[in-house]
């Protein structure tokens, strides 16, 4: 005689007899999402029929193919290597990483100023155009060397 070991027992049996003697080893296992992460069942062959056959048959009937996309990845937005270079402060002399020197200058050196980055429509060097000047001066940073810093530090010499 061979042992037969059962790995999965069939979910739904487990959960309708509380007493645990009637549970019928799982022969299939289904994955469903309706909206929610996906959930598994592991169910045996009388359960397949009461449940996951109509659905088949509905879903064969009635359905239509799903265009399925590869998973959204989260974007990783990479820390530039020039914002967390230490950098001192020609004004106060203050030390802090470059990624928070224009915000130090903006509130400690110019306060009560608009926020005025001095951008363009148009980009000067290649003809790139933004109704935003934060996207215009991100634009001219990556692409040309811009040194947004240096302009608002400029503000400061020139302001008092």
């Amino acid at each position: 005689m061979k042992d037969v070991v059962v790995h999965y027992w069939c979910d739904v049996c487990y959960a309708e007899d509380e007493s645990r003697n009637e549970i019928d080893p799982a022969t299939g296992m289904v994955t469903v999402s309706l909206g929610l992460p996906p959930r598994t069942l592991d169910l045996c062959e009388a359960h397949r029929k009461d449940f996951i056959d109509p659905l088949a048959e509905l879903l064969a009937e009635h359905g239509r193919i799903a265009e399925l996309s590869a998973p959204a990845q989260q974007r990783q937005t990479q820390i530039r290597k020039i914002d967390v270079q230490e950098w001192t402060c020609p004004v106060c002399k203050m030390e802090m990483k470059r990624g928070s020197a224009i915000g130090h200058v903006w509130t400690q050196h110019r306060p009560g100023e608009q926020r005025d980055l001095g951008q363009p429509k148009k980009c000067p060097e290649c003809g790139w155009a933004s109704d935003r000047a934060q996207s215009m001066a991100a634009h001219r940073s990556k692409t040309h060397g811009f040194d947004i810093l240096a302009y608002v530090l400029a503000g400061v010499r020139t302001n008092g």
